[in-house]
């Protein structure tokens, strides 16, 4: 599994299911610890509970309705390190959205191979005139 994703409305909690299980590449998680029924727990000095959702990471807060988290505890990625954790980049082979990005843009920069013509496509040319010293 990869990122949990959630539609946030900005001010508000959006409760999420924390992932069951520690799914997430060693590149992402770093120094944080994985909890059963907890989470991630990071390396910050408070040992902030943290989530990967929508490619970022977040602090998240239980309450007794759910897990949650909110726009504003997004953690920027220059303040990673303080938490122990990690980040990857659209280009990283790990990434989930990779194979679309490599695709597009192969898409994007692939237009001087040249195109190879079928067979029906290539011209026809009349053969070669006979000249008087052939025989038939």
């Amino acid at each position: 599994m990869a990122s949990i994703t959630v539609a946030f409305t900005p001010g508000q909690w959006s409760f999420i299911t924390p992932r069951p299980i520690d799914d997430l590449p060693q590149k992402l998680t770093k120094g944080a610890t994985f909890e059963p029924q907890i989470g991630y727990c990071s390396t910050s000095p408070n040992k902030d509970l943290v989530e990967f959702v929508n490619n970022d990471w977040y602090t998240i807060k239980h309450f007794k309705e759910g897990t949650a988290t909110r726009s504003d505890r997004r953690i920027p990625p220059e303040n990673l390190n303080t938490y122990g954790l990690g980040y990857w980049e659209i280009t990283d082979l790990e990434h989930p959205d990779h194979t679309l990005f490599t695709a597009a843009a192969i898409a994007a920069s692939n237009t001087t191979t040249p195109k190879v013509s079928t067979p029906a496509e290539q011209p026809i040319f009349p053969p070669p005139p006979r000249n008087h010293l052939s025989t038939p």
